[in-house]
């Protein structure tokens, strides 16, 4: 019943966010499961210290969270994938030199590279076994992680794949411009940390506050809520909240 409800596209949707996540193998019912049972779960704990609507909310930020979390993870092992792009260059433009063809070269590396870089590998290659052309199975793993470096690569090698040149020269020359780009990211990382964890203890003060106030003063959210200038009070606050959130993260996000 739970693969009947999981139906396309939306499961087509969420088995891709799976993928990019590297839980493929969770399945996407089974997340969708989980996903809903942490919502009912936290709604029936808060239930009796928390008034309806607050409870509500709580479940709901539950069902956010864990979406919020499979991006979390995608984002990261994206980023990993992108740290080791430039070892995969060095490791291709040696195959090359040595006179190994490309798809040999991609199957070396994909035997010799940890994961994420090792696990996509290992799909081009069995894509390429079952007789799709190595182009084509460069363009899905681009689409599968998404990156301005995971687009260069693969275009350099799509080209060379289709056009022939320099592909030693090229690579080695890829690998010094995708390591210089990979430390930059990190300095830049490390200087907006700062920033990040500002917008994260926004959001848990926003939250924070209104639990205390309600465990302080039982039932003092419901009585706000029950007056027109309560609500509209209560409102404007979770939009200031939610504002300062968005705008610090906004103005703090890189480019993937």
């Amino acid at each position: 019943m739970a693969d009947r409800i999981a139906r396309p596209p939306a499961a087509a949707r969420v088995r891709a966010r799976l993928d990019a996540a590297g839980l493929l193998h969770v399945g996407a019912s089974r997340f969708l499961a989980v996903t809903a049972a942490s919502g009912i779960a936290l709604h029936v704990a808060v239930a009796d210290t928390l008034p309806p609507w607050l409870a509500l909310g709580a479940a709901l930020g539950a069902v956010r969270g864990c979406w919020a979390w499979l991006d979390w993870r995608a984002d990261r092992r994206r980023e990993a994938f992108a740290a080791q792009l430039p070892q995969l260059a060095r490791m291709l433009a040696g195959a090359s030199s040595a006179g190994l063809a490309l798809s040999a070269g991609i199957a070396l590396a994909a035997e010799e590279l940890g994961d994420p870089a090792g696990a996509e590998l290992r799909r081009v290659v069995g894509e390429m076994e079952i007789g799709r052309p190595l182009a084509d199975a460069l363009l899905r793993l681009r689409r599968r992680m998404p990156s301005r470096e995971v687009t260069i690569l693969v275009t350099t090698l799509a080209l060379q794949q289709r056009g022939g040149g320099d592909l030693v020269t090229a690579l080695r020359h890829m690998a010094a411009a995708l390591e210089r780009r990979s430390d930059l990211r990190r300095e830049v990382r490390t200087i907006l940390s700062g920033a990040l964890a500002t917008s994260s203890l926004v959001a848990v003060l926003g939250v924070g506050s209104v639990v205390l106030l309600d465990v302080l003063s039982p039932g003092v959210l419901g009585l706000m809520a029950a007056t027109p200038a309560g609500r509209s009070a209560m409102a404007v606050a979770a939009a200031a909240y939610a504002c300062g959130f968005w705008l610090i993260r906004r103005t703090t996000s890189m480019p993937s």
